[in-house]
């Protein structure tokens, strides 16, 4: 039994690597940088859980989900391996007792929302250790955008500046060539070994319908209406819709809660944990709900609007049938819908006049980011902000010292100009899922790089061809 094998087997109960595993173990522990792109159910913890009890030192992991990291460290911790988590839920008792912990060397995994690591008293302290490994979770949160964006994620390249550790592992479910490269680039990572597990699910079915918004409730009641199709979650583009949905189903007795990041976290806590324990039927959320939600028999998801990208629709229609049972993928859509999403990609950007206005500001006037943010750009998105300020300036801009610019003004143009095309692309992948007639898993297997045939057999389009392939047999044989 190699070394390896014998920790998996001790520590974690299993007699053999899942496919992926064993590669992306011994990668970190000789020291170099992993991006994982692995569906859902692959067992990427252990990958950072196992070298985590080799190396010495510290393994510190990125997640952003406070139910995550309290479901993790839980199940370590019965395995009486040293790990704990630090989340604004916590008891001041409780932070100042992990804080000892990791001051006197006790813990050899830390989890933390990206948040807490931008806190300079949380960094001063993890700088004191040596940091073994960096593990960022739910990496694809890099490149998100939209109503429950968090910015924190863009500067988590600055934290590995600080931390400088040994390797750095990044996981996801969904990436697209472009997103990966982006979430390489943004971590710093070194030459990094990527992994690539088939992400097709052959057991959900995915359904299109178009439609207007009036209908979509009574269109999602209609495909909740079987007892079978349940637990399920129906995914929003705002908060208050989220509010509106949980609301229009609690009128029609089912046991409906909404979710998403404008509520408490003791609130979405206890809310995750009554959908954990089967006492909602139904969750209604943003997309502040899914990541590493532990969940395996969502049987249904819902979309009432299109997500902007391939791979954000991918990651959330993914939470059905992760225990291989089959799942119901639905998603309604209108023109409209993508009218929105337009607005929102040019809002999510720096626009030429922007760039070309903190360029001026920058180079002759000597403003600070906080003066110019302060007096000048007001109105820019704190995600579009956060990425000018990144692009022009650096991960290590003092925000309250005189701007240096480190790149050229045509290089920030040129930046941005791709950085949209390449969020354009997506979109339009996803109006294509919506509107085409071919197969739609193709569709979302082919925008993350993987193959996909051309029939499938389990979403509506494909389905359709083969009532009508019956349908034409049948009449042929009369």
């Amino acid at each position: 039994m190699s070394d390896l094998t014998y920790f998996l087997k001790s520590f974690f109960g299993k007699d053999n690597f899942r496919p992926g595993q064993r590669e992306v173990v011994e990668a970190l522990l000789s020291g170099r940088d992993v991006l994982a792109l692995w569906p859902t159910g692959a067992g990427k913890s252990l990958t950072y859980q196992l070298p985590a009890l080799i190396m010495p030192g510290l393994t510190v992991v990125v997640s952003p989900l406070i139910a995550l990291m309290e479901d993790q460290v839980r199940q370590l911790q019965k395995r009486n391996l040293p790990a704990a988590y630090l989340s604004s839920s916590q008891s001041t008792s409780e932070k100042v007792h992990i804080l000892s912990q990791l001051e006197q060397k006790k813990l050899k995994m830390l989890f933390a929302a990206p948040e807490r690591l931008l806190e300079d008293d949380f960094l001063a302290r993890l700088q004191k250790q040596v940091i073994s490994l960096l593990a960022v979770d739910e990496a694809h949160c890099i490149n998100q955008w939209g109503h429950d964006f968090r910015s924190s994620y863009l500067r988590l390249g600055e934290i590995v500046k600080f931390l400088r550790p040994r390797s750095i592992l990044a996981v996801t479910a969904t990436a697209d060539p472009e997103g990966a490269q982006q979430i390489s680039l943004s971590l710093g990572l070194d030459r990094p070994l990527l992994s690539r597990l088939s992400l097709d699910r052959p057991n959900l079915s995915y359904k299109v319908i178009k439609s207007t918004p009036k209908q979509r409730p009574w269109l999602a009641l209609a495909h909740l209406r079987n007892s079978t199709r349940l637990p399920a979650v129906i995914y929003v583009a705002r908060r208050n819709q989220a509010e509106q949905i949980a609301t229009f189903f609690s009128s029609q007795q089912f046991r409906a809660a909404p979710y998403h990041a404008g509520l408490s976290t003791e609130t979405r806590q206890k809310i995750l944990q009554s959908f954990l324990e089967e006492k909602f039927d139904l969750i209604a959320a943003t997309i502040a709900f899914g990541m590493g939600v532990d969940k395996p028999n969502i049987r249904q998801v819902i979309h009432m609007t299109p997500p902007a990208a391939p791979e954000s629709y991918f990651q959330e229609s993914g939470r059905a049938g992760r225990d291989r049972l089959p799942g119901r993928c639905l998603l309604m859509w209108a023109p409209e819908d993508f009218k929105y999403w337009q607005h929102c990609l040019e809002d999510k950007f720096p626009q030429g006049q922007e760039i070309d206005q903190f360029v001026r500001l920058a180079s002759t006037e000597r403003l600070t980011a906080s003066e110019m943010r302060r007096t000048n750009f007001r109105a820019m998105s704190s995600g579009a902000w956060a990425m000018l300020v990144r692009a022009a300036l650096g991960y290590e801009a003092d925000p309250h010292a005189p701007t240096e610019l480190r790149l050229k003004p045509e290089h920030l143009f040129d930046y941005f100009a791709a950085l949209q095309e390449a969020a354009q692309r997506r979109l339009d992948i996803m109006e294509n899922y919506c509107r085409t007639k071919l197969c739609r898993r193709r569709i979302l297997l082919q925008s993350l790089a993987q193959a996909g045939e051309e029939y499938c057999g389990n979403c509506d389009n494909c389905l359709h061809q083969q009532r009508l392939l019956r349908r034409f047999k049948h009449d042929g044989a009369a």
